[in-house]
This record gives C-alpha cells, structure tokens and sequence, in this order.
C-alpha cells in the first residue's frame, strides 16, 4: 500500500522529468528557464531533480513558459519526451 509521501515523490518525479523534457525539446537552458520565470537556475536544478516540488503559484508561469497545459506537465508520465 502507498502512503501519501509515496504518491508525492512519484508526483514530483513525474513532473520533474516532463519539465525536463520539454525544456530540452524547446532546447532552452536551466537559466534560460529561469530568467523567463524570475527564479534562480538552482531552483529550476532542484525542480528538474525532483528535489523540490514545483508551488502552486508557479505551475501556471511555467507552463506558459514551456508552451503546455499545466495538467500535461501534472499529470502525463513521459508526454514531452516526443
């Protein structure tokens, strides 16, 4: 049986590797990233690493930035690695 933390971590990941990808699709950098969103390229690093989780407030900005929905970043495993 998963415990919410399992869910989470499996949540972060995936969202983790779908920002990954369509960053490298759009072939921007970690600091391109982030100087279109105002945060720092660390944060976007810990982000992408699943070491961060994303915050609310930051879902929308960043899927404008990468050009997608944000329930396909959310949610989709794998959907930006076409």
């Amino acid at each position: 049986m998963y415990s919410s933390g399992d869910f989470l971590s499996g949540r972060r990941k995936i969202i983790a590797r779908n920002i990954r990808a369509r960053r490298r699709v759009l072939e921007l950098t970690q600091v391109d990233l982030a100087d279109a969103l105002g945060v720092s390229a660390d944060r976007i690093r810990r982000i992408e690493s699943g070491k961060a989780s994303i915050d609310f407030e930051e879902v929308q900005p960043l899927c404008e930035s990468l050009g997608i929905e944000d329930q396909n970043v959310l949610y989709q495993q794998d959907y930006y690695l076409r």
